[in-house]
């Protein structure tokens, strides 16, 4: 039988989050029991995931995948300030990665989902002027070669972007003039049915 969600829990997220658990941590996704004294530790995993494609944080699993935090013992407010602590600690990251929080529950345990999107906005991500990555399990700062690969890798996006605008833009303007040709045509042809017209009456 499904367990009965809390109001503020969705099941597409709750579901995810046991998808997730099932996986184990990997390149994608990092469990943390609770936020860390060292809060930082929390926006270094973001970083890195923002500089490695995405991932997930589950926040209130432990290193053994399962949930810690009873939900009947944290309120409403104990779970908004979570959120508003972890929006605002990337909030002061410059450049800001996307990142969403999902409140979840989990066998009536709380679970914070928190995602890193994979489409980003900028070539990298910093924190404390590090540009942290992810490899394997673990968060850790790259190396010159890696941060090289990733303005390469974000310098040839962009261009392949802007080459997709450019052929979009490219085939507005043929459309336009195919649109514009088959209409002198048919005023063409309106303009000699006219005049074939007047000649016949």
């Amino acid at each position: 039988m499904e367990e009965k969600l809390p109001a503020w829990a969705s099941q597409e997220n709750t579901n995810r989050v046991f998808d997730l658990i099932a996986q184990g941590e990997n390149s994608k996704v990092e469990f943390k029991e609770s936020i860390p004294q060292q809060a930082d530790k929390i926006t270094k995993e973001t970083v890195a995931f923002a500089n490695s494609g995405g991932g997930e944080v589950l926040l209130g699993i432990n290193a053994q995948g399962f949930a810690v935090k009873p939900q009947n013992e944290i309120t409403t407010q104990d779970r908004e300030n979570i959120v508003d602590r972890i929006m605002g600690l990337v909030g002061n990251l410059n450049p800001m990665p996307k990142v969403k929080c999902h409140q979840c529950s989990v066998d009536n345990h709380f679970v914070l989902l928190i995602t890193v999107s994979e489409q980003q906005t900028e070539a990298a991500y910093y924190f404390q002027n590090t540009i942290y990555i992810r490899d394997h399990s673990i968060s850790r700062p790259a190396n010159p070669e890696e941060v090289k690969t990733l303005f390469l890798k974000w310098s040839k996006t962009k261009l392949m972007d802007e080459e997709l605008l450019r052929a979009k833009r490219f085939d507005n303007e043929i459309d336009n003039l195919r649109l514009e040709s088959l209409r002198n045509i048919i005023n063409a042809n309106n303009i000699a049915r006219t005049s074939h017209a007047a000649r016949v009456y």
